[in-house]
């Protein structure tokens, strides 16, 4: 497992590490049912706080997409890739949403963002 902390950035290393381990799962380089470092461990790789991680896999636990069994570790759930693909659909979505009400202040309106996307296909 990879996970490159960036200093240059607002972003919180706690988000880092839990977006840096969700698209590892997404992108199916985070096999189902493959054991990941222990929080502590994780931790001291990254030289970061124990919080931070567990914090991290908190998220992921919450979101379903990794799971613990006590003493044992912590492991990637096992999803189907129509899920993953629901996921990956939903996140679309609120990214564009969001991206959408940014633009409006400025003038910009959802058909200007939909014709904009549409003419950069090509």
């Amino acid at each position: 497992m990879t996970i490159i902390i960036r200093t240059d950035t607002k972003e919180p290393i706690q988000q880092q590490v839990y977006e840096q381990i969700k698209a590892q799962i997404f992108n199916r380089n985070l096999k189902p049912g493959s054991l990941i470092p222990s929080i502590r461990t994780l931790a001291s790789e990254l030289q970061i706080s124990v919080i931070t991680v567990k914090n991290a896999y908190d998220l992921l636990q919450k979101e379903g997409l990794i799971y613990s069994f006590p003493a044992k570790g912590f492991y990637i759930s096992d999803l189907s890739d129509e899920e993953i693909e629901k996921r990956k659909l939903f996140m679309l979505m609120q990214a564009t949403e969001e991206m959408i009400q940014n633009l409006e202040p400025y003038g910009i309106k959802r058909e200007d963002v939909i014709q904009f996307l549409h003419t950069q296909e090509h």
